[in-house]
């Protein structure tokens, strides 16, 4: 069973999520195929980790989806983590499913981290949705959301963003690979096949103790980080302007 990804930068959330896997035996790096469509930092990775990779560049969506109709024939589906919109030629043959960072519909089409960050929400969503012909309109397969704390930087929403596309990744190749969900291609629909979970953050939530266990620990592992690094930012910055009132008062005394 293989699953196919599209992506258009670094696709971190991508290599997260099979780090995560790879330790439990869940699925290897023989189950993904990576398209992308420019140098990148996803297909630079790829290459390193011996990972099925593919570069078309982009000319239009018809021959760009025809193209990536042809390379994933032997995928169960496709997630997207990619800028440009996918023609019929591949979301009406295989199963393509977009991840947005909102909580849709919420901040549709571009630059939705942008948006939300100056509309200053509290509570940070990503959804990760059927592709259809519409923009961020299709079926919804599972969401999750977080509180950001009050005066967040943009930096850290895009942490926060990061984190969340991570579990809908995890998400998207359980659901499939423990058969529960079914696409309807000539529908448009998704169904559950089987009673799905969900908690406080994420509906529907990861079912399999051992990927949602390695993914909170992931989690609280990327937050420690980010909160070193704005204490070690917090510090840096004091230790600046200290400097700069000693210079202005020197200054002020010499006068």
């Amino acid at each position: 069973m293989k699953f196919g990804f599209i992506c258009s930068a670094g696709g971190a959330p991508v290599f997260s999520a099979l780090d995560i896997l790879s330790e439990l035996n869940y699925i290897s790096k023989n189950d993904i195929k990576i398209l992308v469509d420019r140098d990148c930092e996803a297909f630079e990775t790829a290459k390193i980790r011996n990972i099925d990779t593919k570069k078309i560049y982009w000319t239009n969506k018809e021959e760009f989806s025809n193209k990536a109709y042809e390379y994933f024939l032997d995928c169960e589906a496709v997630l997207l983590l990619y800028s440009r919109l996918i023609g019929e030629e591949l979301y009406s043959k295989i199963p393509t499913v977009n991840i947005h960072p909102s909580l849709l519909p919420a901040f549709q089409g571009s630059r939705p981290l942008t948006r939300a960050f100056e509309s200053k929400i509290h509570f940070l969503g990503t959804s990760l949705h059927l592709v259809d012909e519409t923009i961020d309109g299709g079926n919804m397969i599972g969401q999750i959301i977080k509180p950001i704390p009050f005066n967040s930087s943009f930096e850290y929403i895009k942490k926060i963003s990061y984190l969340e596309k991570t579990y809908l990744v995890l998400l998207y190749i359980e659901l499939i690979k423990e058969k529960m969900i079914n696409f309807n291609l000539k529908e448009k629909q998704v169904t559950f096949l089987s009673k799905v979970n969900f908690n406080e953050y994420s509906n529907p939530a990861l079912k399999d103790e051992n990927i949602l266990n390695l993914y909170n620990d992931f989690y609280r592992t990327e937050q420690n980080r980010t909160e070193q690094n704005r204490t070690e930012q917090n510090r840096t910055a004091l230790i600046y302007n200290l400097y700069i009132n000693l210079l202005f008062n020197k200054s002020q005394a010499v006068a």
